[in-house]
């Protein structure tokens, strides 16, 4: 008999909830038809039900867990963690933590679901930080890398970048379905080894030397070169790598934006257009955010998933089905498998070196 996973999902977050949330659960629901996924959606009951009750296929999968209060988007984690107690967001992490779900999904407050997560979940023994965790799309069709952290560490240590470089790995193969070892890359203002901050250069030079299996690292990785395919991990702090992201996807929008400019010059374009519709189409697929929603906080002891604060509805059910994957592959079990076989042997070949 196949295992029946729950997720819970904060349906109170993100700039477009609790509409975006209920109607993107509806149309995975309606796609997939999940026999063995349940839904707990958390928020207050008499916004939710009514709402559900439009949504059939939403309905027939989802239970709602009432609670009154909901994060501002804008609020600072040690402004209302004393208030947080009854959010929609609290209340459905501490469903991971007890057992009672397999996984959380949230568009809130981004510092309030990596304080949330942390405080009630902790980090994985084995690490120093969680990194939040996602993929972007490259120049390579069909082909996307991994790339953390995305901001869950605005500093990083060394040995941080290291367990980053363990945990990208293992993602990408767990993503990918995969036993193939994944190239990995540090981000950096060069290629050179000389180049960059101390931390890099250390972190660059451990990961060189690194006898492991699970990766095969290249070295340092330009921003130029992240979307080429270079590697399939880029690895950086959350400071640099969120900004990163951002600048992807701003970048993204503003081709959108040259595009509809061009083909509305004139009536010649428009015709134009109309031509190469299904191209463009498939192009904007390609370059748009919503397609590539939902990022782990990986390396807390429970799958916590960030979907992208102005997530609509064709964005969060992106966010499920990522969740949904993540959840059935046991992602969880097999990092902390893979952090005590790599960082567990290069603490033994330190305290050899030692004697």
């Amino acid at each position: 008999m196949s295992k029946k996973f729950k997720i819970a999902i904060d349906a109170f977050g993100g700039d477009h909830a609790p509409k975006s949330v209920v109607k993107g659960l509806n149309l995975y629901c309606k796609t997939y038809e999940p026999k063995d996924i349940s839904f707990i959606l958390f928020g207050d009951r008499k916004i939710l039900d009514p709402m559900i009750r439009r949504y059939r296929h939403a309905k027939e999968y989802c239970t709602v867990y009432h609670t009154t209060d909901v994060v501002p988007g804008d609020v600072k984690p040690s402004q209302i963690i004393k208030k947080s107690m009854n959010t929609s967001l609290w209340q459905a992490i501490k469903f991971v933590r007890n057992g009672k779900a397999d996984a959380i999904l949230s568009a809130g407050n981004t510092g309030c679901v990596m304080a949330f997560a942390k405080l009630q979940l902790r980090t994985m023994e084995e690490l120093k930080r969680p990194a939040i965790t996602g993929m972007i799309p490259t120049t390579t069709p069909g082909k996307n890398i991994v790339m953390l952290d995305l901001g869950a560490n605005t500093e990083c240590s060394a040995r941080s970048l290291e367990e980053f470089t363990i945990i990208g790995s293992l993602y990408y193969k767990v993503m990918n379905a995969t036993r193939t070892a994944p190239t990995t890359g540090i981000l950096n203002i060069g290629s050179e080894d000389t180049k960059g901050l101390a931390t890099l250069q250390e972190a660059n030079e451990v990961l060189r030397n690194s006898k492991t299996k699970l990766f095969k690292h290249k070295g340092f990785v330009e921003p130029d070169k992240i979307l080429l395919n270079t590697v399939d991990v880029v690895v950086t702090d959350g400071f640099t790598g969120n900004i990163a992201l951002k600048s992807i996807e701003g970048t993204a929008k503003l081709i959108s934006h040259f595009i509809k400019e061009m083909f509305t010059e004139s009536f010649f374009n428009k015709i134009m257009y109309l031509m190469l519709r299904r191209s463009m189409h498939r192009m904007k697929k390609k370059i748009d955010p919503n397609n590539y929603n939902g990022a782990v906080m990986a390396g807390l002891n429970g799958i916590v998933v960030k979907a992208h604060g102005g997530s609509n509805y064709r964005a969060f059910d992106n966010a499920i089905q990522y969740t949904v994957k993540l959840t059935k592959s046991n992602f969880n079990e097999k990092l902390k498998k893979a952090l005590k076989e790599e960082l567990g042997s290069a603490e033994d070949q330190e305290e050899s070196a030692a004697k």
